[in-house]
């Protein structure tokens, strides 16, 4: 962590100690720390736009509370932070952290502290991800801008309470197997439609599709994925992007308690802040006795989108992390949307069922958020036709892998569904 280095002196003097009397001064601060990756001002065009545009969070605010607020959490880092590891490849463990500690390290995402451009080039701290938000001011992202900016407006008032004081955030990293499905047989998981998007689901584990590297190689380079989406409404998750190695095949990560904090509408370019969120979620057993009742999957799809490595090569893989990720979480129902990689395009129809057999390999309910109204219907139709047909996982995996046994070039273009029935 920064504050084991040598450069912690330096950072105090430049971030902690020295006052921030405007969002100028923070500006120049933090584009100082990037060596010309952020240009000057574009936080405060960030600020300007937001400010234009209705933002609930008054500069005056942001200068006079928040900030102080943010160095207070640097400042007394040192002494909330004993001890914490990264989750390693290959390794089931995880990592319990205080929510003041998640703020702590998203307030060192902000500052661009972890960016380690002040450790020698042979130093093993080298090895620490470059978690940053450069591309949400020089790109002003104004979704993620203002996610932050309520976030941190959120922990200014809730910081020494004891709703925030007394829940924690648990990143569980989970791997399984390759061979293990091929073991088990199960009843197909009872399903059912949801409306809207896929964390508004009334389940309390939410599939989320995402990057091998959560948040992806650049975070928050491009249009904002679902995954992008996930990780601003609940900023808690952020803090998965420094503690979570890529993930491998067979392994999945898990976040319990972040709360919602955020209402957005669309996805993509489109997408847009709505509203801060009061999630009512209760204290239970989902991850221990002082975590929320809620789970956030991130399980990555494998990336290429033609027809024979989606539905033949990549099939048991991906199958498989969905399990990992469904088995991971111990509540009896979740609740899944269209699974792919970015905007790659996958096929819906297999998504569906991958989703499906893992739900059912896992012994979990599955509620299913369709990306589009011609999908409701198409979807539904199927789910009628499996409510009907009697099958088990492994019947409906046979039939799957028999009726993809076809000539390679028809696979782009084929219909699943029609064919399994």
């Amino acid at each position: 962590m920064p504050w084991d280095t040598a450069a912690w002196t330096q950072i105090t003097d430049e971030i902690i100690l020295a006052p921030m009397t405007s969002i100028a001064t923070m500006d120049s601060k933090i584009s100082a720390r990037t060596t010309g990756r952020i240009k000057p001002r574009s936080i405060s065009n960030c600020f300007t736009t937001y400010i234009d545009n209705g933002g609930a969070v008054t500069q005056e605010r942001f200068v006079n509370k928040i900030i102080p607020m943010m160095q207070s959490l640097l400042k007394n880092a040192p002494r909330v932070f004993k001890q914490v590891h990264v989750l390693k490849q290959l390794v089931n463990t995880n990592v319990a952290l205080t929510r003041t500690q998640c703020a702590t390290l998203i307030v060192c995402m902000w500052f661009e502290i972890f960016r380690y451009d002040y450790v020698g080039e042979n130093a093993s701290i080298k090895l620490m991800p470059y978690v940053t938000f450069a591309h949400i001011f020089e790109n002003n992202n104004m979704f993620a801008f203002a996610c932050l900016i309520n976030y941190f407006d959120r922990v200014c008032d809730e910081l020494n309470t004891d709703k925030f004081n007394n829940r924690e955030v648990i990143f569980k990293r989970k791997c399984v197997q390759s061979n293990i499905i091929s073991s088990l047989d199960t009843p197909l998981p009872e399903i059912s439609l949801g409306d809207g998007f896929v964390d508004d689901s009334p389940s309390h584990v939410h599939c989320i599709s995402a990057s091998a590297s959560l948040g992806g190689v650049d975070l928050l380079a491009g249009s904002p994925t679902v995954e992008h989406v996930v990780l601003l409404t609940r900023p808690e998750c952020l803090v998965g992007t420094l503690l979570c190695a890529r993930l491998l095949p067979g392994e999945t990560l898990t976040v319990f308690g972040a709360e919602k904090m955020a209402i957005h509408r669309g996805i993509g370019s489109s997408v847009i802040f709505v509203s801060n969120y009061a999630d009512k979620v209760k204290i239970g057993r989902a991850g221990s006795a002082k975590c929320a009742q809620i789970a956030v999957v991130f399980m990555d799809a494998s990336t290429h989108a033609d027809g024979r490595s989606q539905l033949v090569d990549n099939f048991d893989r991906d199958l498989t992390k969905a399990y990992c990720g469904m088995v991971s979480v111990p509540l009896d129902t979740i609740s899944c949307a269209n699974w792919t990689h970015g905007f790659n395009g996958a096929n819906m129809q297999l998504r569906f069922i991958q989703q499906l057999l893992a739900a059912g390999y896992a012994g979990k309910n599955m509620i299913y958020h369709p990306a589009t109204q011609d999908f409701d219907s198409c979807v539904e139709q199927f789910i009628l036709w499996l409510q009907d047909s009697d099958l088990s996982c492994n019947d409906l995996y046979r039939m799957y892998k028999d009726v993809v046994d076809v000539d390679s070039s028809r696979l782009s273009e084929f219909n699943i569904f029609d064919a399994l029935r």
